[in-house]
């Protein structure tokens, strides 16, 4: 008995051993995971920013934001980095976190919970976006109680399963959820999962295919904000929209459906959303307007829809449109309309009958928009008027190759009256709609932009003191956008806009401007002639006589004018000026007297040519300190060759002490050595210098003066003379010398390229090139470029790799944006291609415009490359960019 007892014993003891030893190694592993979870977490390398403006708003003015983007974990961390006391301006809590891009594939059970350095509770904001999430389980997002936002966009859930069972319900606070890019297959159950959302108030999905929102969707009353839009080409794709697909969602207020391949919605489709008050339908092509009245049968005589957008729901490419009186049946009954966007519809006329008084749109509408259309002249511009309510109308972009308000039969201006009041129209004019020259307007109208549509007029003055045009109904326009068109002399009257508050004609490549022009406008407050050409039509003579009815003005833009100089009494009769604009000129000095103007705020004159203000001008600027309607003001000096002499010492002291905000952003010599004024210490510095050593040397004798100044100056003349005929062939010479050994010279048969393409761009955009433009030209296209990041051999310079490149490839594309125009590589590539297309006599160099840039922005090398090269310009819709990369492939395989 004593045996087996001690037998017994010993059996226990080993098995508490093992016991012991399985709970150590058990210990022991949950310590290694710790340290492995906490080596893992520093190498996350996750960042700390400061919130963005809204956030920090919704957020009640505290907390701060932690980037784990695009960093290829696996798992949710389990740590964060600490708020560090290097960090003073952000303070705790933790309120938005961004994970996305990463590969989580599943979100577990309690990732949010036990985190070090972050209260799970505090977090706001969570982005869960582009993470191959499949599957998320039921308590993957406890502790998550004040979550207003969450993003789960681009990942693969597709259904129901994808969710773990109540997965949504510690979301108390959620008020916005996006699914964009989940390629679900359909919404069945989903309304169940979501029922948990009290306070969700926007839901963002792709619309699938015959999907509908069951019956789980009725308890989402707080739901107003409903986006089936397509998140990214094909990713919603619903030809069909069907009577019971918005049965359980009549709660909305907001409807995007925008993009989706929408061919048809049934007329009874929109009937449920009797709350609805935004409704966009655009960028469905196949829709059309016949499909767009059809929809909008099950809205007719709303009382709540404000705004409809029903942008391009015709082909881009299609034959132009005629908007018909049929099209109009349904919108013309809503009650409320306000807003109605219909911008991109290849519209060209109207029919007569859509702008009689009982058949025009909504009596309630005021801001009517049918930018990018291609409307050209016709009977309905004598009915405009007939749309009383229009107070605000967009109709930019219209490509016409004429101006609809330039008649050719001038001849028959003689029925208009002999203009003798300007400003007694009723009693001077006939507003006789069908005359030639008279354009009427609705009565209430206040705003039109009509700019970017190549208009081409020539405002001239007429014999018998005829007005050029007179305009009819416009007592409430105060707004007229022109801007970008190409409205070239301004030298006759446009009668009728006495009350306008605000021109635009800027960008209009004008030349000539005569002082009459400007009287047509004695309201103008606002007055933008920036990106002409009017240096030489503001002369001395015209001077005094220019803005002398403008009274009113308060801003006035001259901006890349090409102007020279600023003649004295230019401004004399605008003494209400606030703000002026005179930067990117010509200007070596300001001598234009502001004397009168008591209330300025700010003085540009940035880009100019300008090195010292005169000491009249400071005791101005600073006597407007004393002013009672002072604020502040600011004086822009930017990129002005200022003077750093001590002549013009006085300038940089008052820099520095005056109340007056001065912004200096410039370079200057002294003693032949550059000194940057950047900031206020370096300012400083050059005081110093100038004050303690250099306005204090004592002169030499003045014959080792004359002996120096001798010397310079010869071998000044002879340096010239080199430097100016090496730089006049520079890259000839660079060219020949890059290519001394690579140049090949073929005869008898067409030149054999190892390249289709040398792609010429900003280094900043490299990333877009890997992306975008590479798959595009290669994969897509099948051809071969050359680009530098990829192509460029090594142990040989930068500047022979692009030489020879460019000499064995068939096409130079330059990817001009202004990144492309501070890039000195770039400008070496642009000027090599061109010393390459003259040697060799081919046409090859494609210039693609990666951005709008005005001319007078562009360097003059471009801009004479521009008026004889091949141009593309890179689409601002990506539904264009197909078409814009086979006709770049075209041009290159030509």
């Amino acid at each position: 008995m004593a045996s087996i007892n001690r037998h017994m014993s010993g059996f226990l003891s080993v098995i508490f051993l093992l016991v012991t030893f399985s709970l150590a190694e058990s210990r022991l592993y949950e310590d290694f995971k710790t340290f492995e979870q906490h080596v893992y977490d520093k190498k996350t390398r996750c960042e700390i920013h400061k919130l963005d403006k809204v956030s920090w708003s919704e957020s009640g003015e505290k907390g701060y934001a932690m980037n784990c983007s695009d960093l290829r974990l696996n798992n949710t961390p389990k740590s964060y980095p600490p708020l560090n006391k290097t960090r003073p301006h952000l303070s705790p809590p933790l309120r938005l976190l961004n994970l996305s891009h990463n590969t989580f594939k599943t979100i577990k059970n309690n990732s949010f919970v036990n985190v070090r350095n972050m209260n799970s509770s505090d977090v706001m904001w969570l982005y869960l976006n582009f993470c191959n999430i499949s599957f998320i389980d039921s308590n993957a997002f406890v502790n998550l109680s004040s979550l207003i936002n969450l993003n789960l966009t681009g990942n693969n859930l597709v259904n129901l399963n994808s969710f773990g069972p109540g997965v949504f319900k510690p979301l108390i606070s959620l008020g916005n959820i996006n699914f964009y890019g989940n390629n679900f297959t359909t919404f069945e159950g989903l309304g169940t999962e979501l029922k948990f959302l009290k306070n969700l108030s926007g839901l963002f999905i792709d619309l699938c295919e015959n999907c509908t929102f069951g019956e789980g969707f009725e308890t989402l009353t707080n739901l107003k904000n409903l986006s089936l839009s397509s998140f990214t080409d094909n990713s919603c794709n619903s030809p069909f929209i069907y009577n019971d697909t918005f049965e359980n969602v009549s709660m909305i207020e907001r409807l995007n459906v925008g993009n989706c391949n929408v061919r048809k919605i049934e007329p009874g489709a929109f009937s449920p959303l009797k709350n609805l008050m935004h409704l966009d339908i655009s960028y469905n092509e196949d829709l059309e307007f016949d499909g767009m009245n059809t929809a909008l049968f099950g809205l007719q005589y709303s009382t709540t829809l404000k705004i409809l957008n029903v942008k391009r729901i015709h082909s881009l490419y299609g034959l132009g449109v005629m908007l018909t009186k049929d099209n109009m049946e349904n919108l013309k009954t809503l009650l409320v309309l306000e807003e109605l966007y219909m911008d991109m519809n290849k519209i060209e006329i109207f029919q007569e009958s859509v702008l009689y008084p009982e058949n025009t749109f909504p009596k309630s509408l005021s801001f009517f928009a049918l930018s990018g259309n291609r409307l050209s002249i016709s009977n309905y511009t004598l009915r405009l008027k007939n749309v009383t309510s229009v107070k605000i109308l967009d109709i930019s972009r219209q490509h016409l190759d004429y101006d609809p308000f330039l008649f050719e039969h001038v001849g028959h201006r003689n029925a208009l009256p002999a203009v003798h009041d300007s400003h007694n129209l009723d009693q001077t004019f006939h507003c006789n709609c069908s005359a030639i020259g008279v354009i009427c307007l609705p009565n209430n109208i206040t705003s039109i932009k009509w700019r970017k549509s190549f208009l081409w007029l020539e405002i001239e003055k007429m014999h018998n003191n005829l007005p050029f045009m007179l305009i009819c109904g416009a007592t409430s326009l105060v707004q007229l956008d022109l801007s970008f068109n190409l409205i070239t002399r301004w030298n006759g009257h446009i009668l009728g806009l006495d009350n306008l508050n605000d021109l635009d004609l800027s960008e209009n490549l004008c030349g000539e401007a005569d002082p009459d022009f400007f009287k047509s406008f004695p309201k103008l407050r606002i007055l933008n002639i920036s990106g002409n050409s009017l240096g030489n039509a503001f002369t001395e003579q015209k001077a005094s006589l220019l803005f002398q009815n403008l009274s009113k003005l308060n801003v006035l833009d001259m901006s890349c004018n090409k102007l020279k100089v600023v003649p004295d009494k230019m401004f004399e009769d605008i003494s209400n000026i606030t703000h002026l604009y005179v930067s990117g000129n010509l200007l070596t000095q300001w001598n234009s007297s502001l004397e009168k103007h008591r209330c300025l705020q700010m003085l540009d004159l940035a880009d100019n040519k300008i090195s010292r203000l005169e000491k009249e001008t400071l005791t101005y600027l600073d006597s407007l300190t004393n002013e009672s309607c002072y604020t502040n003001i600011t004086v822009n000096l930017t990129n002005n060759p200022l003077d750093c002499a001590c002549p013009n010492l006085y300038l940089l002291k008052w820099i520095r002490k005056s109340n007056i905000f001065v912004r200096v952003n410039s370079d200057c010599s002294i003693n032949a050595q550059k000194y940057a004024i950047r900031n206020r210490t370096e300012l400083d510095a050059i005081i110093d210098l100038l004050e303690n050593d250099v306005c204090k040397v004592i002169d030499k004798p003045w014959i080792t003066w004359m002996t120096s100044v001798v010397s310079v100056v010869c071998t000044g003349i002879i340096t010239i003379s080199a430097c100016f005929l090496v730089h006049k062939h520079r890259w000839k010479l660079r060219y020949l010398y890059y290519s001394r050994h690579r140049r090949h010279v073929v005869e008898g048969y067409d030149r054999i390229f190892q390249y289709d393409a040398f792609v010429s761009y900003a280094q900043v955009r490299s990333g877009f090139l890997k992306r975008v433009v590479v798959p595009m030209l290669e994969e897509t296209h099948g051809l071969v470029t050359w680009v530098y990041d990829k192509n460029s051999l090594p142990g040989i310079s930068t500047a022979e790799n692009i030489t020879h490149a460019i000499n064995n490839s068939k096409k130079c594309v330059l990817l001009v944006n202004r990144e492309f125009l501070a890039d000195s590589w770039c400008e070496y590539e642009t000027n090599m291609a061109l010393v390459e297309s003259i040697i060799a006599r081919r046409d090859m160099i494609i210039v693609v415009m990666m951005e709008p840039i005005p001319m007078l922005e562009l360097p003059n090398y471009l801009q004479r490359l521009l008026l004889s090269v091949r141009s593309l310009e890179y689409p601002e819709h990506g539904q264009d960019e197909n078409t814009f990369w086979m006709n770049l492939a075209d041009e290159i395989n030509t």
